[in-house]
């Protein structure tokens, strides 16, 4: 028994080699999240569910698939009241810092819990501000991937090598294998700067056919 078990692990050993070196030797992706700058559109989608920056198209006129507008205009941190200003102790513009206020004041000896009206004043300031973080945190992701859309638009700017841009569909998952997960179906696209004025950059459709992707059925 020992010796069939033995035996048995030889021969997955020698086929996982095998396997290893023919995806090595073809260059065969079968995890799509392993591919340079995958990007998933419903994660893209899910950092602007009202579409003002973020927005994806059917049957437009111009072939366009998916736009992204870099957030121009930032919220600024709402004000707060002049009776709770001078106990802050940080600066409360900036979103990355979490605001603390002073206990006590040095030169008057007062603590900043005398007065319940004045800790009644910052926590409601608090909450108008966490929103305020949330929102400026959601811009600034959108923000990051206009600047990845910006990069892969000037990568692809005149090249003629061998990449491409693809939009892929028709996810295949293999639920005895967890290192296949890869689309059916790819289809060649273009990038291109929409407007430069009001900084949009958008994906485009191509006269390139759909093709089936078969390869990672392979392994």
């Amino acid at each position: 028994m020992e010796r069939q078990i033995s035996d048995r692990s030889l021969v997955n050993l020698l086929f996982k080699t095998i396997k290893e070196f023919y995806l090595k030797s073809e260059n065969i992706v079968s995890d799509c999240k392993k591919y340079d700058r995958c990007r998933l559109i419903s994660t893209l989608l899910s950092l602007d569910e009202k579409h003002e920056y973020i927005r994806i198209f059917c049957d437009d006129k111009k072939r366009k698939i998916l736009s992204i507008q870099k957030p121009m205009h930032l919220p600024l941190c709402p004000e707060p009241i002049p009776s709770i200003s001078p106990w802050l102790m940080n600066d409360w513009t900036d979103y990355r810092v979490q605001v603390k206020v002073q206990n006590v004041n040095e030169k008057t000896g007062e603590k900043f819990s005398d007065v319940p009206e004045r800790i009644t004043s910052f926590r409601c300031w608090e909450n108008k501000r966490k929103n305020w973080v949330a929102e400026r945190v959601r811009l600034n992701k959108i923000d990051n991937i206009f600047k990845s859309f910006y990069t892969l638009h000037n990568d692809f700017q005149g090249q003629s090598d061998e990449r491409e841009l693809l939009y892929a569909f028709g996810l295949f998952v293999d639920s005895s294998d967890k290192n296949i997960c890869h689309p059916l179906f790819t289809k060649r696209i273009r990038i291109a700067y929409e407007s430069i004025e009001d900084n949009i950059i958008s994906l485009f459709d191509t006269d390139e056919d759909i093709k089936f992707e078969s390869s990672f059925f392979k392994i």
